[in-house]
């Protein structure tokens, strides 16, 4: 089971370039959302947004629930080996990719 850290770096390596112009449009949004003071409790300055962990955090898990929307990414299908041989494997069965 991954977690979400991993999901989006699995998501940034198959798609840089949508998560690159994805991402530098939601910084800008939550960046002009925040009116003096960052996520993180300090003064929001262009230079502290750049390098606050915590609001590049914010900044990722939005853009990527949001691309998740948006793309409404395809099922991974796996199909066990224990049910082919068992004979029971009717149908294939799906494994959700991002779960």
């Amino acid at each position: 089971m991954l977690t979400l850290d991993q999901k989006i770096v699995k998501f940034k390596i198959a798609n840089w370039n949508l998560w690159f112009v994805t991402r530098t449009k939601i910084f800008i949004e939550l960046s002009d959302k925040q009116s003096i003071k960052c996520c993180c409790g300090r003064l929001a300055t262009g230079l502290h947004e750049q390098n606050c962990t915590k609001f590049n955090k914010k900044v990722d898990h939005v853009t990527f629930k949001y691309l998740l929307s948006q793309l409404k990414l395809k099922h991974k299908v796996e199909i066990s080996r224990r049910q082919i041989k068992e004979g029971k494997c009717k149908s294939i069965k799906t494994k959700y990719l991002w779960k």
